[in-house]
């Protein structure tokens, strides 16, 4: 021991557990004996005993000790097995995968042919590996920024972490074959007070896509190795002067010295040990040195996952302990991944400083439940009342494992060691969670949620200039509790003066209860969409993927029979043949001229359906039915910018038509996606803004459509902005110049504008921007408006302007509506609220019987009232799925889904009722009493035709 023994003067306090040391009696004293803890064997301290005085302790304190001690000594004592245990499940591991899986090493032993796993060669994996096998780079996401913190940063350096887990052929196949990046060496690194190698890390040079960046990345916690848990555990800790106390165990893997401490530099003085390998700190700040002396502009990232995270934390400590400022100003930035605690407040406060003082970025990365202690929710990990919700989060990630490589492909499709840790991790919350697999995941398709103070600070950066508004009101869903809720309902507070909800105070002072219903009501609604949003997202994808898997192989029998030959087609998400959910409920591709008797308005309508149909699908699908099928021209299917959401989330495509009308042109916007939260969150939304002579607009859909966050509505924008050259356009600013184009080239031709649900929206938004620019030239040009199943868009305001406008420039506007669709009765119309329809009501029963109306029956969809009556309907609707086709032929049968959906409708009737089929069915076999000149002479004198 004395030969052994620790010089403890670097520090001005200290204390040391030993479990080693540590009999079963000594850990029931820990809780129940009055003996100072400073006096008992198994803990070395240097502190005044009343300091530790268990006596005058609260027992959660006693605990805390007692349970660290129990682990460590718990660890201690299955190490050797575990070790054992270990190396026998990663060489298992690797002996399946060098053979090709398990039937084939069964194959290849009975040949006598079986390849034994090569421990140093780079096929072979660690633990950590095996869960997680993938190894190239993803740069999908490393132009994205969040608060300063890159993307590419983040996603190299989690990779990088994942990667100092394996040997080193791994790691150099990996960074010079795969990275295609320069290898510049993986070490191994004496710990001083274990006597052996037991830290290790690599460097590498990036020289793919910023050729001045140098990485180092430490290994972090080996699954088997007790030492490392035992690290994680332990509470033990030394108090160096202007520092703070810091983590034992930690400094020592990091080159703490036993005879010295922290000496700015060391010297090898025992020649015995001449081979004996560097201490982590000294050789890697040497060789930082060393290579950024070569490249003035050359940055370095420090990294790391679990233990290696604590290690890449410390190494810029102590370099600011040392006065490395030169080196300091060179650190690009410290990503950790699961990183346990390291210091205590003085620590902080001294890292804050030096951090700050640098210019160092610190970003550490928790996922979920890890129990690798942090900062995260549940911050110590033990709190008994979140057992069940981990619990239910575990089989929540046990379910979205099946799900993420339907959604995102098949990089994300894990293997049955991860998945088998998934079921593990139902009994003990936290273990899955620590592994790579969920930080590389969250690298790559991770949203940033902000806590509401972070948020402020960063709404107040990118907050939206209203001075292209007199008024406005918008709600803020995701910054409402449940108590707000409550309030309310209940509270005199001015709603103007609530968190959630943004607007002028005297816009809300006095408002009645009936007005906060509507708008609790659309809070709740959206908040559930909000929370639902990413498992509604994977359903449909999943939902998606098979329905289309079925479409590619002849159906469910004929997938099962090719599954079992090794032959099932694996759909292509980006080929004409791949379906959306939408389009799978109906399949119908052709159109249909044989009953448009009715005239010019019958024929219009007929084409818009169908194109407001196809605007759902992908851009192969547009294109393929828009030139093969139809026999027109398609101009182009387009992706357009929101500049609130700052992503692509609108789409249209246009086309001409050369077969019927020649003169033709059609603007289709894309309708909400059924999976799609953000896309139904607009049409409940009740949020506005008010245009000087336009009146009270929908917020949600003028996004969409292209306002601009710093300017509202320009007639003209210039982007300016170098950095977003290859960024979509927003889509008014891009069709009104699009159509200007086409329009020009023949002075006889007109265009149509539609849409269905969201998309019709967009569609009567588009012509009322381009009144409000005056542009007089295309709405002269504009032969009609076709909306299916569309929201409410503006007030009696914006109606009075609309009419005005449409009238003007002789605009025909049709509203087509089908039964009890639920959508064209959103947002709410009543006598407290603002949101209504105008225009021509092309109403269609379930007898597709048409009527020509001011507004649809049961403008707001009246639950309670009309629930029965539209049961009934529903009832018939699903009835009548059998009769349609033996009366007007095999086009209109319909598919087992949308049958499924009809089922649906018997307990939330309305939702089958605005899928296209009805519309699509109403179009081609809608009956009226009414010419269209009969309809305009009723309009010209008032009377509307029942």
């Amino acid at each position: 021991m004395a030969s052994s023994s620790c010089n403890k003067s670097f520090c001005s306090n200290y204390m040391l557990l030993k479990p080693e040391e540590c009999s079963v009696s000594d850990l029931a004293k820990i809780l129940f004996s009055s003996k100072n803890l400073g006096q008992k064997e198994f803990v070395d301290v240097d502190i005044p005993n009343e300091e530790l005085n268990m006596t005058k302790e609260p027992l959660s304190r006693r605990w805390v000790f007692f349970i660290s001690i129990l682990v460590q000594k718990v660890l201690i004592k299955i190490s050797k097995p575990l070790a054992g245990f270990g190396n026998t499940i990663e060489y298992w591991l690797n002996l399946q995968n060098v053979n090709g899986g398990f039937f084939r090493l069964i194959f290849n032993s009975l040949r006598g042919r079986a390849v034994i796993p090569d421990k140093e060669s780079a096929e072979y994996l660690s633990f950590i590996g095996n869960l997680d096998k993938r190894f190239e780079l993803d740069f999908s996401k490393i132009v994205e920024e969040v608060g300063g913190c890159k993307r590419y940063d983040e996603a190299i350096s989690i990779m990088a972490a994942k990667a100092a887990y394996e040997n080193k052929a791994w790691i150099q196949n990996t960074v010079n074959q795969h990275w295609k990046m320069d290898f510049v060496g993986s070490f191994d690194f004496w710990n001083d007070y274990q006597e052996k190698a037991t830290t290790q890390a690599f460097v590498l040079q990036d020289k793919n896509v910023d050729p001045e960046l140098i990485v180092v990345a430490f290994r972090g916690t080996e699954f088997f190795n007790s030492d490392d848990w035992i690290s994680d555990f332990n509470l033990s800790w030394y108090d160096i002067p202007g520092m703070g106390k810091v983590h034992a165990g930690f400094m020592k893997a990091l080159g703490l010295q036993k005879s010295l401490g922290w000496p700015k530099e060391i010297e090898q003085t025992d020649t015995n040990n001449i081979n004996q390998p560097s201490p982590a700190y000294y050789f890697l700040r040497k060789l930082l040195k060393q290579l950024l002396e070569k490249n003035e502009n050359a940055k370095f990232v420090v990294t790391g996952h679990s233990l290696g995270g604590a290690l890449a934390i410390l190494f810029p400590a102590i370099l600011a302990y040392h006065e490395e400022s030169w080196l300091l100003k060179r650190l690009g930035g410290v990503y950790t991944f699961g990183q346990p605690r390291v210091g205590d407040e003085n620590f902080v406060d001294y890292m804050k400083e030096q951090l700050a003082k640098y210019e160092v970025p610190y970003y550490r990365v928790v996922y979920s439940n890890d129990m690798i202690l942090g900062e995260e929710p549940d911050k110590n990990g033990l709190a008994l009342l979140l057992f069940l919700p981990k619990m239910l989060n575990a089989g929540w990630e046990l379910i979205r494992s099946c799900i993420l490589p339907c959604v995102n492909g098949w990089k994300y499709q894990e293997g049955g060691l991860l998945l088998f840790m998934r079921v593990v991790g139902l009994l003990l919350p936290g273990i899955p969670a620590h592994c790579p697999q969920d930080y590389v995941n969250a690298s790559r398709l991770g949203s940033l949620k902000t806590s509401q103070s972070s948020k402020r600070l960063y709404m107040a950066s990118n907050s939206c200039n209203k001075s292209f508004c007199s008024n406005y009101m918008l709600l803020k869903p995701e910054e409402c509790s449940v108590l707000d809720l409550a309030k309310l309902l209940l509270s005199g507070k001015k709603l103007g003066q609530k968190d959630f909800i943004d607007c002028p105070n005297e816009e809300m002072t006095k408002e009645p209860l009936s007005r906060r219903w509507v708008i609790f009501l659309s809070i709740l609604v959206q908040k559930i969409l909000l929370a639902t949003a990413k498992p509604l997202a994977g359903l449909g994808n999943a939902i998606e993927y098979w329905l289309n898997l079925q479409n590619v192989n002849g159906g469910f029998f004929r997938l099962l029979f090719k599954s079992l030959i090794c032959k099932a087609v694996s759909p292509d998400k980006e080929s004409a043949a791949y379906l959306s959910f939408i389009g799978n409920l109906d399949k119908r591709v052709d159109l249909d001229f044989s009953k448009n008797v009715g005239g010019r308005r019958r024929y219009d309508e007929g084409i818009s359906m169908m194109a407001a149909k196809a605007a759902y699908e992908n851009k192969a699908y547009v294109e393929t039915t828009v030139n093969h099928h139809w026999k027109m021209d398609l101009v182009g299917s387009f992706d357009f910018w929101n500049d609130y959401q700052e992503k692509a989330t609108t789409q249209a495509f246009v086309l001409q038509d050369k077969s019927v009308d020649p003169e033709l042109i059609i603007v289709a916007f894309r309708g909400t996606e059924f999976f799609n939260s953000d896309d139904w969150i607009s049409d409940f939304n009740l949020s506005w803004y008010d245009i000087p002579g336009m009146g009270k607009v929908h917020a949600g859909f003028m996004k969409a459509l292209g306002l601009q966050k710093s300017l509202g509505w320009p007639k003209n924008i210039v982007q300016t902005d170098t950095n977003n050259i290859n960024q979509p356009p927003p889509a008014y600013y891009f069709l009104r110049k699009l159509l200007k184009q086409l329009l020009e080239k023949n002075e006889k031709a007109r265009f149509l504008v539609t849409g269905h649900s969201l998309g019709g929206a967009l569609a009567i938004l588009f012509p009322a921007i381009l009144a409000f620019h005056e542009e007089s030239w295309l709405l002269k040009r504009l032969g009609g408006i076709y909306t299916f199943g569309q929201p409410r868009v503006g007030d009696e305001s914006f109606i009075e302007y609309m009419n005005g406008q449409l009238t003007k420039h002789e605009v025909p506007y049709y509203r087509v509506v089908y039964s009890n669709d639920m959508v064209p009765r959103l947002p709410f119309d009543n006598s407290t609220f603002l949101f209504k329809h105008f225009g021509t009501c092309i109403y269609y029963n379930s007898l597709y019987r048409e009527k020509i109306l001011v507004e649809e029956p049961d403008k707001n969809g009246s639950f309670l009232l009309m629930f029965i009556p539209k049961m009934l309907n529903a009832a018939w609707e699903l009835i009548r799925s059998c009769i349609l086709p033996c009366v007007h032929g095999r086009k209109y049968q319909e598919g087992g889904l949308l049958l499924c959906m009809r089922v649906i409708g018997l307990l939330f009737p309305g939702m089958p009722a605005h899928c296209p089929q009805d519309y699509v069915n109403s179009t081609r076999l809608g009956s009226s009493d009414h010419s269209t000149e009969d309809v305009a002479k009723y309009q010209k004198i008032g009377i509307v035709p029942a």
